[in-house]
């Protein structure tokens, strides 16, 4: 069927053999021309957008993402899943302190130069700094000193 024309009016109610691409609750998309829709990319019926794969976000502004909330939010949250149970998150309380999450007993490790500047060991609950190895740490802080 060619549809053409400048301008469409009403609500289309009326409209007869137009296919869409997908399946129920996919997202439509325009691909090369054509309604696209794919299995990855679903609007679910709580409000939420599923993605399911990669997301690539290409930015050139200094905050490539903004998480917006409310005053109200007591508590603002991503949260990381592994196998549908929460693994890790980064909060933010009514109070705006950051926590950085870890559900279960594995460590907390803060990276430069590729190399492990700190570690917050969960099972044990204990700091490591430096260059310091789960297994030379001699106290519950243990920090490699230099001069």
């Amino acid at each position: 069927m060619d549809i053409s024309g400048s301008a469409f009016y009403g609500d289309g109610s009326n409209l007869t053999n137009l296919s869409a691409a997908g399946a129920d609750r996919q997202i439509q998309f325009n691909d090369s021309g054509d309604f696209g829709g794919s299995a990855n990319l679903v609007f679910r019926a709580d409000g939420e957008i599923a993605v399911t794969g990669s997301l690539v976000l290409t930015g050139s502004g200094q905050s490539l993402i903004t998480l917006n909330t409310r005053d109200a939010d007591n508590l603002k949250e991503i949260v990381f899943n592994k196998d549908g149970s929460a693994a890790a998150a980064i909060q933010i309380n009514s109070a705006e302190h950051l926590f950085i999450e870890n559900e279960n007993t594995k460590d907390i490790i803060l990276r430069t130069n590729n190399q492990n500047a700190l570690r917050v060991l969960g099972a044990e609950r204990r700091v490591l700094i430096g260059s310091v190895t789960k297994t030379t740490a001699a106290a519950s802080l243990d920090v490699e000193g230099g001069g």
